[in-house]
């Protein structure tokens, strides 16, 4: 199945922890901003009637922001706020397509889509090819294995 939806607001990259010290004890925390951000996700993606995804998972995101931020910052605070929520532990998440663009004309947010990884996978693998067999393939009509490819 897939679902999609929008967060119409501007993204926030995921913060380092913060620790502080109270009473000779040390506290690790999740900055206001982040948290602030992924309940924003969570309501969303509750009020958009998003559902629990059973097996491989995987999430398009498209981000239009004016912020300096990475993307991979971006990625990881959506990926945490979803939890729970579209899937059960973000390590159902198998494959992540992300795009960090200028806001256009509905402003800054993030679209979000969930779907079975399935159809992702096979997309990525028509890209980046299928791995040992291609190499093995590749080995025999070709000469030397290509650089950075497993023995």
């Amino acid at each position: 199945m897939m679902q999609r939806f929008r967060v119409p607001v501007r993204p926030v990259p995921k913060g380092r922890p913060r620790v502080s010290y109270r009473g000779g004890r040390v506290i690790t925390y999740t900055p206001a901003k982040t948290r602030r951000f992924e309940n924003l996700v969570r309501a969303y993606a509750v009020a958009n009637g998003i559902e629990l995804e059973e097996g491989d998972v995987g999430l398009l995101l498209r981000f239009e922001t004016a912020s300096p931020a990475d993307v991979s910052n971006l990625v990881k605070n959506v990926e945490d706020a979803l939890n729970g929520i579209a899937y059960e532990d973000d390590r159902q998440v198998s494959v992540i397509v992300a795009l960090k663009r200028p806001p256009g004309p509905l402003g800054e947010g993030v679209d979000i889509v969930v779907t079975q990884a399935k159809g992702l996978e096979e997309l990525v693998e028509s890209i980046f090819g299928r791995g040992v067999d291609e190499v093995s393939a590749y080995r025999k009509t070709k000469g030397p294995r290509p650089r950075n490819t497993p023995a």
